[in-house]
C-alpha cells in the first residue's frame, strides 16, 4: 500500500485525496503560515492518536513534513488582498469568546461553560477544539475579526453569552403553521374559479370530519372519559446516569508503576542487621573515649552517618524487632555523647527534617522515618532537656506528638502537599509517589489506618487540576483508589459520600472520581447507578451520595454471636473464676492506689496468659497477686537518729587495730536508731566502701544494710563515697539488699553510671513512704511487663539490661501491635504530649487498652466493632491524681477481660453441654 494511501486510512480522508487534503490546508488558503498550521494540526493528530507510536505513524509524519516543504516553495509568504474575504464573528464565535473572556482565559473553568456551549450549539468536543485553533490561526495571520486591527470593532457583552434554546414541541408546531400560511396565503387569496372550487371541497371535507367526531363523542361511553385523569400519578424518578457516557471520560484506567524503588529499599535493608553490630561498636568506642578523656575519633561521625543511611532507606523492611533494638542502640550513643558539648546535637543532625530535593527519591524514604524516630525521642526522658529541645528544634513544625506512626503519618502528609506541587512539571516525580506508595502501604500494614490514602484523595480533588484530561495527577487519583481499602474504612466512606454531595467540588471531578470507583479492578461491589454524570444536577448528586451512604459494605457488617468462636488452649472456668474472685476482693480492698496499681497488673498478666492457652504462667501469676504485700510498715519505723559523733569516737579509739575496729562496727547493732548523724554516717560509709581490710568492709556493709537500710543521712553519704571504693564487691551487696536494680557486668562500660544512679535513687526514697513505694511498685510493674512481652515473644533472646517500666509496656505494646492483623487494628485518636514519666505510661495504657479491643475484634472476625476507649477517655478526666489515672485505666482493662472471658466460658459450656 501506498504511503498516500495509508495517510488517507490514518486520517480517514478519501482514497484520492489531494497533498493539500492529506496536510489539511484550507481551500482558500494557501500561504506559507496556512501550510505550517495545517502541518502542525496534522502532527498533534497523530501523537494523540492510538497507533501514533508505530512505524506506520513515523513514516507517515515524514511523509507530511517532507509534503509540506514541498508545498510551501511554490507558495506566497501571506495572502493576497485580493483573495482574502471579510470574516465575521457568528453567534457560536461570540459565545466562546464570552466564556473565555469571563472566566479569566484558557482554565478549568472555562473549559467547563465551553463544553455547555458547545452543547447548546450541538458540536462535539472535537469541532471545538477546532474552532479554536483557528481563533488562533485568526489572530496569528492578522487578517481575521480577531487581528489587532479589528479588535475594536467589537465590543464584548451580555449578548455575546446568549445561548440558543433548545426548541420544544409547541414551538415545533408553530413553526410549521406559519410555514404552511405563507406558502398557501398568495395561492388562496387569488379570486379564480379554481381557488373557489378548491376552498368549496376543503370545507365540505371539513364539515364531514366534524360530523364524524360529533357522533363519535356522542356515542362514546362516558364512564371511560375520565379514565385517564384518574390514573395515578407515577412518581419521580431519578434516572440514572449513562455509563457509556462515564466510560468516554476514562478510556483506560490510570495508574503507574516506577520498578526499583523497592528493590532499593530491600538493598538497604539487608544491611539492617549489620547495623547494629555496627552501632554497638560505636557505643563501645565512645564509651572508652569517654573513660580515657579523649574525644570521639575523627571517623565516629562518618560511621555514625553511614548507619543511619542505611536504617533510614530500609527502615520499610527492616525486621520490627531490629528496628526497636537499634533504636535503644541510638538513645544510648546520644547519653554518651552527652558527655560531649554539642556533640549531641551534630549526631542527631542527621535526623534533620526539612523539605525534599528534587534529585532522589529516597530522600522521602529518609524524612518519614527520620521525623518519627525524632518523634519518639522528644518524649524519652532519659535523654537531658538541652538534648529534648533540640530534637523539637529539628522536627518538623507539623509533628508536634511523641508516638512514632503519628508523626510519620504526618510528615507523610506534610510531603504530600510538596509533591503534588511538583508532579507535573519533574521527571522524577514519580519516582517520589511510587517511594510514598510503599511508604503507606507500610504503615496501613502495621496500623491499618488509611488516614495517608485519604488525605492524598482530598488534596488532589481541591486542587486546581483538570482531572478530564490525562496527567500524572490523575494516574496517582487512580492508584489511590486501586490501593485504598474503601470498604472497610468509615473516613473513606464519608469522604467519597462528602466528595459527591459536596457543592464546592468541580462536577467534573465529581465524575471522573466515581468513574474511577467503577472501573477499578479492586472495587467490584461500587453501584453502576451511583456514578456522577456530567450533567448531574445538585440534587441528584444528594440522592446518589444517600443511596451509596446506605449500600457501603461496611456498614453491612453485623455484630458476630458468641457461638463457634474459639476457645483458648487449656482454659478452665475454675481458674477464671478465681481469677475473678480475687480481682473483685482487689477492687473492694481500701489499700493504697500503688499497692492497686500492682496488683491489677498481676492479674492482667495472669489474663493474657489464659487467654494464650499458658494457664501455668496464668497460675503463677494469680499466686504472685494474692501474696503480694509491699510491707511498708515493716519496713518504716519511726525516725530515730543517733547522736552524732557516737560511733565516730568509739571507731577513732580503735586505732589502726582492725579488731578494736570491728568491735567498734559491732556496737552499732541492736539499737533502736533508724539512721546516724551526718559524720558518723559518712565514716560508716566510707569503711563498708573503702578500709584497706576486707573483713572491715563487709562488717560495716553488713551493719549498713541491717541496721540502716532506710537511713536518709546513710543513704546520702553512699553517693558522697561511691568514687572511694576499692572494689565493687560492697557496692553490689549494698545495691542487691537496699534496691531493686539490677547491674550489669562488672566488665561493662556502664557499671560505674548504672551503680552510682541506683546509690542515688536509694537515696531519693530513703525516708520517703510514698517515693518509696513508687520505686517498689515500678519494680514490680516492670517484671510482669517484661514477663508477657516474653510470652508473646517466646523466640526472643533474653534482655541483659534493666528495663523500666514504661520501656517494658512500650514493649508489650509493639508486640500486640505485630501480632494483630491490620485489618482489626483500630484508630487510637488519644495521642497527647506526655509531661512525664507517668503521663508516658498512661500513654501506653490507653494503647494497650485499645489493642485488646482489636485483639477481641480479631476474635469475633468484626473488622468494625464498637469500642469502649472513648468512654474510658473521657472518664480520666474526672479522676484527681496521675495514680488515680493510672488505676482507673488498669481496672479497665481487668473489666475488659471479664467480659471476654465470661464470653468464652458461655462457648465452653455450651460445647461441654452437647
Amino acid at each position: 500500500m501506498s504511503i498516500q494511501k495509508v495517510v488517507s486510512v490514518f486520517f480517514s480522508l478519501p482514497e484520492h485525496s489531494e497533498p493539500r487534503v492529506l496536510l489539511g490546508v484550507p481551500r482558500d488558503r494557501f500561504d506559507k503560515l496556512a501550510i505550517k498550521n495545517a502541518l502542525r494540526r496534522r502532527l498533534a493528530q497523530l501523537h494523540v492518536h492510538p497507533q501514533g507510536f508505530t512505524d506506520e505513524a513515523n513514516d507517515i509524519r515524514d511523509y507530511l513534513t517532507k509534503l509540506a516543504e514541498q508545498l510551501e516553495v511554490h507558495a506566497p509568504d501571506s495572502v493576497s488582498s485580493q483573495s482574502s474575504r471579510t470574516s465575521e464573528l457568528t453567534p457560536l464565535d461570540q459565545a466562546i469568546i464570552a466564556a473565555l473572556v469571563s472566566e479569566g482565559g484558557w482554565n478549568k473553568n472555562s473549559r467547563s461553560r465551553l463544553v455547555s456551549v458547545a452543547a447548546a450549539y450541538s458540536i462535539t468536543v472535537g469541532g471545538l477544539m477546532r474552532i479554536l485553533e483557528a481563533f488562533a490561526d485568526a489572530a496569528r495571520t492578522g487578517s481575521g475579526p480577531l487581528s489587532v486591527e479589528r479588535r475594536s470593532e467589537y465590543k464584548v457583552n451580555r449578548q455575546w453569552a446568549t445561548i440558543p434554546v433548545k426548541k420544544s414541541r409547541m414551538s415545533v408546531v408553530d413553526t410549521f403553521l406559519s410555514d404552511t400560511a405563507k406558502k398557501y396565503t398568495p395561492e388562496l387569496s387569488s379570486p379564480t374559479p379554481i381557488m373557489t372550487l378548491k376552498l368549496s371541497v376543503l370545507f365540505a371535507l371539513l364539515t364531514i370530519i366534524a360530523f364524524v367526531l360529533s357522533f363519535q363523542v356522542l356515542m362514546s361511553n362516558d364512564e371511560s372519559t375520565n379514565t385517564q385523569d384518574l390514573r395515578p400519578r407515577q412518581p419521580t424518578v431519578v434516572t440514572a446516569p449513562n455509563v457509556m457516557q462515564e466510560s468516554v471520560l476514562i478510556e483506560q484506567y490510570p495508574t503507574f508503576k516506577v520498578d526499583g524503588i523497592e528493590t532499593g529499599m530491600l538493598a538497604y535493608a539487608d544491611k539492617g542487621l549489620a547495623q547494629l553490630e555496627q552501632l554497638n561498636i560505636l557505643s563501645e568506642s565512645l564509651e572508652e573515649a569517654i573513660s580515657t578523656s579523649k574525644s570521639p575519633s575523627e571517623s565516629f561521625v562518618n560511621r555514625w552517618s553511614d548507619a543511619m543511611d542505611t536504617l533510614s532507606n530500609g527502615w520499610v523492611f527492616i525486621d520490627h524487632q531490629v528496628l526497636t533494638s537499634a533504636k535503644s542502640m541510638i538513645v544510648k550513643i546520644l547519653l554518651l555523647a552527652e558527655y560531649y558539648p554539642e556533640f549531641a546535637h551534630l549526631l542527631l543532625d542527621s535526623f534533620r527534617a526539612g523539605n525534599l530535593p528534587t534529585s532522589d527519591a529516597s530522600n522521602l524514604t529518609q524524612s518519614v522515618w527520620n521525623a518519627g524516630i525524632l518523634a519518639s525521642f522528644s518524649c524519652d526522658h532519659r535523654l537531658n532537656a538541652t538534648v529534648r529541645s533540640y530534637i523539637k528544634k529539628i522536627q518538623l513544625d507539623d509533628v508536634t506528638g511523641c508516638d512514632e506512626i503519628e508523626a510519620e503519618i504526618v510528615a507523610l502528609n506534610y510531603y504530600t502537599s510538596i509533591l503534588l506541587s511538583r508532579t507535573e512539571f519533574e521527571d522524577t516525580a514519580m519516582e517520589f509517589w511510587e517511594t510514598w506508595f510503599v511508604i503507606t502501604n507500610r504503615i496501613l500494614a502495621v496500623t491499618g489506618r488509611a488516614d495517608p490514602f485519604i488525605y492524598l484523595t482530598k488534596e488532589i480533588l481541591h486542587a486546581n487540576l483538570d482531572l478530564l484530561r490525562e496527567s500524572r495527577t490523575r494516574k496517582i487519583l487512580g492508584r489511590v483508589i486501586e490501593e485504598t481499602n474503601w470498604a472497610s474504612s468509615l473516613p473513606a466512606r464519608d469522604l467519597a459520600c462528602s466528595v459527591i454531595r459536596s457543592q464546592d467540588e468541580n462536577v467534573f471531578d465529581i465524575a471522573i472520581f466515581t468513574a474511577l470507583y467503577s472501573q477499578s479492578n479492586t472495587i467490584t461491589w461500587y453501584p453502576q447507578d451511583c456514578l456522577v454524570s456530567l450533567e448531574s444536577t445538585l440534587q441528584a448528586r444528594q440522592h446518589i451520595a444517600q443511596k451509596l451512604m446506605q449500600e457501603w459494605p461496611v456498614d453491612s457488617v453485623e455484630r458476630a454471636a458468641v457461638w463457634n468462636l474459639s476457645i483458648p488452649t487449656g482454659f478452665q472456668p475454675e481458674l477464671f473464676y478465681e481469677w475473678e474472685s480475687v480481682l473483685l476482693s482487689v477492687l473492694d480492698a481500701s489499700g493504697p492506689d500503688v499497692s492497686k496499681l500492682a496488683e491489677l497488673r498481676l492479674l492482667n498478666e495472669s489474663a493474657v496468659a489464659m487467654w494464650k492457652g499458658r494457664p501455668d504462667i496464668a497460675t503463677h501469676a494469680l499466686s504472685a497477686s494474692k501474696r503480694f504485700d509491699l510491707g511498708t510498715d515493716s519496713y518504716f519505723h519511726p525516725k530515730q537518729v543517733m547522736r552524732d559523733g557516737v560511733f565516730e569516737t568509739k571507731y577513732l579509739k580503735a586505732g589502726t587495730d582492725h579488731f578494736e575496729q570491728l568491735e567498734a562496727v559491732d556496737t552499732l547493732y541492736n539499737t533502736s536508731d533508724t539512721d546516724l548523724g551526718p559524720d558518723d554516717a559518712d565514716l560508716l560509709a566510707s569503711v563498708a566502701l573503702s578500709h584497706r581490710k576486707s573483713e572491715v568492709r563487709i562488717a560495716a556493709t553488713r551493719v549498713l544494710v541491717q541496721q540502716f537500710p532506710n537511713g536518709s543521712n546513710v543513704a546520702v553519704a553512699l553517693v558522697n563515697n561511691f568514687s572511694k571504693a576499692k572494689t565493687n564487691e560492697q557496692i553490689s551487696s549494698i545495691i542487691a539488699h537496699l534496691s531493686n536494680v539490677i547491674l550489669p557486668d562488672q566488665h561493662s562500660t556502664q557499671w560505674d553510671l548504672l551503680a552510682r544512679r541506683a546509690f542515688v535513687q536509694h537515696a531519693l526514697t530513703c525516708g520517703s513512704k510514698t517515693l518509696w513505694e513508687f520505686d517498689e511498685v515500678s519494680s514490680v510493674l516492670a517484671t510482669s511487663l517484661l514477663s508477657e512481652y516474653l510470652l508473646l515473644n517466646p523466640n526472643v533472646i533474653q534482655l541483659s539490661d534493666e528495663v523500666d517500666a514504661t520501656q517494658a509496656i512500650s514493649m508489650v505494646v509493639d508486640s500486640w501491635r505485630q501480632a494483630l492483623p491490620p485489618q482489626y487494628l483500630s484508630a487510637n485518636n488519644t495521642a497527647f504530649n506526655p509531661a512525664g514519666v507517668l503521663q508516658q505510661y498512661l500513654l501506653h495504657q490507653l494503647q494497650y487498652y485499645s489493642l485488646l479491643e482489636s485483639e477481641e475484634s480479631r476474635w469475633r472476625s468484626e473488622q468494625n466493632q464498637i469500642t469502649g476507649l472513648h468512654d474510658v477517655v473521657t472518664t480520666l478526666g474526672e479522676q484527681g491524681t496521675i495514680i488515680e489515672q493510672l488505676l482507673f485505666v488498669e481496672e479497665a482493662i481487668a473489666k475488659h477481660w471479664v467480659d471476654l472471658f465470661r464470653n468464652v466460658v458461655v462457648e465452653y459450656e455450651r460445647r461441654v453441654a452437647q
